[in-house]
């Protein structure tokens, strides 16, 4: 039972933090007209309040380390974004609950009473009740807005987003309350899942930008198109894993995605053949223009030998002599040509057996790095390569640095989950106490 208790709050501090600032994004985004969508997106936004301060009373001593070491509970930039998300949009936060929850410690030796597990299974209870209620008010928000019936300021990816992330906290509450244990292969390896999620981030920091943010918004498309390739790779495994799909879509979908990453690989490799081919043309480049040098030096000494035989006209004799040690002379000449000649040629010829054998070894060092790694250990640097990124653009956002139309808020909303997703990766849901 303390797995459950600990588990149980862990969620909710995560998810109902994420869940209310869902509503509130959901209410800053609203038109005037809409004022029962505005009244819903409020209530729900109060409720999941509500739920997090009750959970974080709850939650002294009784967490993990590792979830209050990530930061995907409150980060550095919590307190400020709420401030400054509250001023900007005229909606109440209550920052004092972001205090307390910073300040919670990680558990050392707690007892599980009976009433303790009864609170928790309360919390359990309300908390589907108010997400049956939210996806609800979620799926017909999204029918509005793609039937062209409503307008809001979020778009409709993002709130299909938001509502997939609502049933996965929902489905994580009810297996707790049917006494499952969060399982592995639903919880931490979820690369299809967190894939997606990160992938859309990136998509939308990339379309809320101001377009002058240029760089910005190329880093963010280069990190959608990295998780892009993340998520076909993940749903690959995923399909040979799941065995209630039919063997032809999966087929189909490894043969598609396959086909992918040849195409990818080919054109990286055809890059690198064009880098080769481009230094192998200058060195060539360079050795014509030696050779070039060359050829004039010994055309200057031919020159020189004219010169010397046109002035040595002192008797058709002397001329005879002269002349035929010049031919001697070129004989000699001649023959050490070719033999530098020959030697310059067996020299390139190592060169260019060298750089082959170079290039097939840094191909197969290349293979064997790459069939090391393993699709975990990619997407986690991937995932804290875009948590660094996405920290550097909170603090930015803060500071009046960054030109966009997002919420600060908003900023470490993502920032969180970003944590959140690393450290499943890193430590899934294993205890550890302080």
């Amino acid at each position: 039972m303390k797995d459950f208790v600990r588990i149980s709050l862990e969620t909710h501090l995560f998810f109902a933090r994420i869940m209310k600032e869902h509503a509130l994004f959901l209410e800053a985004g609203f038109v005037q007209k809409d004022t029962e969508w505005i009244r819903r997106a409020d209530f729900f936004r109060v409720q999941f309040e509500d739920l997090l301060r009750r959970t974080v009373q709850m939650s002294n001593h009784m967490i993990s380390r590792n979830v209050l070491r990530s930061e995907e509970l409150v980060t550095e930039f919590t307190i400020n974004a709420e401030r400054k998300t509250s001023s900007l949009s005229g909606l109440p936060i209550d920052s004092r609950i972001t205090m307390a929850e910073k300040n919670l410690e990680c558990g050392r030796d707690f007892e599980v009473t009976r009433e303790m597990v009864q609170m928790v299974q309360r919390l359990n209870e309300r908390a589907v009740w108010l997400l049956n209620g939210l996806i609800d008010f979620k799926e017909r928000l999204l029918r509005e807005v793609t039937n062209c019936r409503m307008f809001t300021a979020n778009y409709p990816l993002l709130i299909d987003h938001i509502m997939r992330e609502a049933k996965l906290y929902r489905e994580t509450v009810e297996g707790l309350m049917q006494n499952q244990k969060v399982c592995y292969r639903n919880l931490q390896n979820q690369e299809e899942f967190w894939n997606r999620i990160m992938m859309e981030h990136a998509l939308f920091i990339r379309g809320l930008l101001d377009p002058t943010e240029e760089e910005l918004i190329n880093t963010a498309d280069d990190f959608a198109k990295d998780f892009q390739r993340l998520l076909e790779k993940a749903r690959k495994q995923d399909c040979r894993a799941n065995e209630g799909r039919s063997r032809e879509c999966c087929e189909n979908e490894m043969r598609e995605s396959e086909r992918r990453e040849r195409n990818e690989e080919s054109r990286e490799r055809i890059e690198e053949c064009r880098e080769r081919n481009q230094e192998r043309r200058e060195r060539n480049e360079e050795r014509r223009e030696r050779n070039e040098e060359r050829r004039e030096r010994n055309e200057e000494r031919c020159d020189r030998c004219e010169e010397r035989r046109e002035r040595n006209d002192e008797g058709r004799r002397n001329e005879t002599r002269e002349a035929e040690r010049c031919g001697c002379n070129e004989r000699r000449t001649n023959n050490m040509r070719m033999d530098e000649r020959r030697m310059n040629e067996a020299r390139m010829n190592e060169r260019r057996r060298n750089d082959v054998r170079e290039e097939r070894r840094e191909c197969n060092e290349c293979e064997t790095r790459s069939e090391e790694r393993s699709l975990q250990e990619i997407t986690l640097e991937k995932t804290i390569q875009l948590r660094d990124f996405k920290a550097a653009g909170t603090q930015g956002l803060l500071n009046c640095q960054i030109q966009s139309i997002i919420l600060p808020l908003l900023a470490d909303h993502v920032l969180r989950e970003a944590n959140h997703y690393i450290r499943i990766q890193e430590h899934g849901y294993k205890w550890q106490e302080g």
